[in-house]
């Protein structure tokens, strides 16, 4: 993952972010059907397939039209975007931090992050920006829930109590103490690990679909044409990350940013929390929209 930390006052000239692209309204409209309190798990999997499947194949459209653009001599143009994580010091902000970066990866977003963590400018297309903010939105919510959900079991303190701990007063090994905050910590890293590769999925599958489609028509259009060409598809997405990638490192060059941030640090400390995580990724309803519970209001500027 490319994501670069900055100081806090290298970051005050970003642009302002364009509104939204009408296909984000549609998944949004997507999404908030699966809000109804009875929908089943069945019917969320769906959901968060479709809404990640049609974002893709929307980013990939998107692309394949900015890459003709480009092929009669307008470029493609990405944006940076700031997005506001929370409050420099407030608890768990490194981790919703990372939950964003994950999601910008797979959007094919480049992105620099304040020392603090409270705030994020991210790189690419603006519909991919979009959707990279809905699933934050959504999913900060949802992993908040299932990780305070999860706490309320008890379940953590169990693990820690089976360690065993070298007592320097006691010179003796005691049961190991519980402690809340690590095991909220390593469940939420097994929550953003688990969407992560569910999301990554479904991007790749979109792509093969497409690739396919791709392929399909130049065969019907041109039979005799070489098929281990590139198709329209692939050179429009190599011509995207070529344009996010220049982008991105021009803003490091002006900028004169050459720290490295590589997200999700440290051990995973309580296992049971970890796989709990997982276990929440894989319930949760990523075609949800909402700001509720969030550190701080979404923003741009």
């Amino acid at each position: 993952m490319s994501d670069t930390r900055m100081s806090d006052t290298e970051t005050k000239q970003a642009p302002t972010g364009r509104p939204n692209q009408p296909k984000l309204a549609l998944i949004a409209d997507l999404l908030a059907r699966a809000e109804d309190p009875n929908t089943t798990t069945a019917e969320r999997e769906l959901s968060l397939q479709r809404a990640q499947r049609e974002a893709a194949r929307h980013g990939i459209d998107l692309a394949e039209a900015a890459y003709a653009q480009a092929q009669r001599g307008r470029p493609m143009e990405p944006e940076e975007r700031r997005v506001d994580i929370g409050t420099s010091g407030t608890p768990g902000l490194k981790i919703y931090a990372d939950l964003f970066l994950a999601l910008a990866q797979i959007n094919d977003l480049k992105c620099l992050i304040t020392m603090s963590g409270s705030h994020v400018f991210a790189h690419g297309m603006p519909s991919d920006l979009d959707m990279a903010e809905a699933m934050y939105a959504s999913l900060l919510v949802q992993m908040n829930i299932a990780a305070e959900q999860w706490l309320a079991t008890g379940e953590y303190q169990g693990e820690a109590r089976a360690q065993r701990v070298w007592s320097r007063a006691d010179r003796a090994y005691r049961p190991g103490r519980p402690h809340k905050g690590v095991a909220r910590r390593n469940f939420q890293r097994g929550f953003i690990g688990r969407i992560a590769a569910l999301l990554q999925e479904q991007k790749e599958e979109a792509r093969r679909e497409a690739e396919e489609a791709s392929q399909a028509a130049r065969a019907a259009a041109e039979p005799t044409a070489n098929h281990r060409a590139l198709t329209t598809t692939a050179l429009a997405l190599r011509a995207k990350s070529e344009a996010v990638d220049a982008y991105h490192a021009a803003i490091l060059a002006e900028r004169k940013i050459r720290r490295h941030y590589n997200g999700q640090q440290g051990g995973q400390g309580h296992v049971t929390a970890h796989l709990a995580g997982r276990a929440a990724a894989d319930r949760a309803d990523t075609t949800r929209r909402g700001t509720r519970g969030l550190p701080s209001g979404r923003g741009r500027g």
